[in-house]
């Protein structure tokens, strides 16, 4: 079953650019060789003020003709999710700049069309604050350090924005597990 990708979501076109910049740092040039960067549009309700549409750049996998694995956790497009298959357009060149002009890196982008297979995942928002009585949270790095340690113990896929925000990753069947681990941890979700 098809279906048209990109939806607006509560999450601001802020959180996008900022957390693909905190993770994926480290891994966008080793991902860029085997990857392609997908964009998919995002429509907003404030449309009339200028800002009415956006997009959310996700890695995927390609595998065969103009269709892609998933290979991140969305923030924003809230139909979509880790593992789904997606049509896109062909996949061209695209290359960034650092701010004194200098190429920072190249990699190969396309938009994303429809969606052709879901995955069975689900994205949620957590969001954790930092704890005022417990001490290994008193700063924003130490809280991050906290809940991505927790995380990986649990064997739970995320991206964080870096201020408390956290799209899950959750598998079919896992549920349970990750809603307990998100419990433990003082956080809210939708």
């Amino acid at each position: 079953m098809s279906m048209p990708c990109g939806h607006w979501a509560e999450i601001s076109g802020e959180h996008v650019e900022q957390s693909t910049m905190t993770n994926r740092n480290e891994t966008e040039r080793e991902m860029a060789a085997e990857h392609v960067k997908l964009s998919f549009s995002i429509e907003s309700p404030f449309a009339e003020t200028g800002f009415g549409v956006a997009t959310e750049k996700m890695w995927a996998i390609p595998i065969g003709g103009n269709r892609y694995r998933l290979d991140n956790i969305p923030m924003n497009v809230s139909n979509v999710a880790l593992g789904d298959i997606i049509e896109a357009t062909p996949a061209i060149a695209h290359s960034e700049f650092d701010q004194r002009g200098k190429l920072a890196r190249t990699y190969m982008m396309a938009t994303a069309t429809q969606i052709v297979e879901k995955s069975g995942n689900r994205t949620i928002l957590a969001v954790i604050q930092n704890s005022p009585d417990t001490e290994e949270w008193s700063t924003p790095e130490a809280s991050e350090e906290m809940v991505r340690s927790a995380f990986e113990k649990a064997g739970i896929d995320s991206e964080g924005t870096g201020d408390g925000f956290y799209f899950v990753n959750v598998p079919p069947g896992h549920e349970a597990e990750i809603t307990s681990t998100l419990d433990r941890l003082n956080a809210q979700w939708v």
